[in-house]
């Protein structure tokens, strides 16, 4: 015959031993999962890109009384950074001065988030402005010649300066209004 007392014992150390294994097996998920969130949270948030380490250029090509500039940075570092936001872009006229009177517009088309850029990958933004004839306004009057444009890049340093650089460019827009801005994308960028 089995003793009562020590049948009691074995139930509750069996029901212990279970409690245990579960809490274990718990604490394994719990840390795996969150070992995994906190490696793609560090993959995502990526720290920015340093002016010292991209290297810039320009395309630009018109299409339907329309021109567009592509700015494209290379990330030129052993290492993946981000960029995010909307840059900003001064025109300046024949004589070096800024056209205050061509004010930016930030594009609502593409929404500001931030961009990882893999080493030796590209990302950037596109400028959109008109550039034909403005009914009722002779073209002279009503297209204003640019010949060169500084970018600023938010949140980006270089040498402990905000990031800047300039592109000799021969642009005129035409409408007055001013010119669009996307914000930066992954890639080439589209308009």
């Amino acid at each position: 015959m089995t003793d009562p007392k020590k049948n009691r014992f074995l139930v509750l150390a069996s029901i212990l031993f279970l409690i245990i294994i579960v809490a274990c097996v718990s604490s394994v998920i719990t840390w795996s999962l969150t070992n995994h969130s906190s490696s793609t949270t560090t993959f995502q948030d990526s720290h920015l890109c340093s002016g010292n380490s991209l290297s810039a250029f320009e395309q630009h090509q018109g299409a339907g009384g329309s021109m567009y500039v592509s700015v494209i940075f290379l990330n030129t570092s052993k290492t993946d950074c981000s960029l995010v936001g909307f840059p900003v872009v001064t025109l300046y006229n024949v004589k070096g001065f800024p056209m205050n009177h061509e004010s930016q517009k930030n594009s609502p088309w593409i929404p500001s988030r931030r961009v990882t850029v893999s080493s030796g990958g590209v990302a950037g933004f596109v400028i959109q402005f008109a550039d034909g004839e403005v009914s009722g306004v002779d073209p002279p009057q009503g297209c204003r010649a640019a010949t060169s444009m500084r970018v600023k890049l938010p949140k980006v340093r270089q040498y402990e300066l905000p990031f800047l650089t300039y592109f000799s460019v021969p642009l005129a827009p035409c409408d007055g209004g001013g010119f669009e801005v996307t914000a930066i994308q992954k890639g080439e960028p589209l308009p």
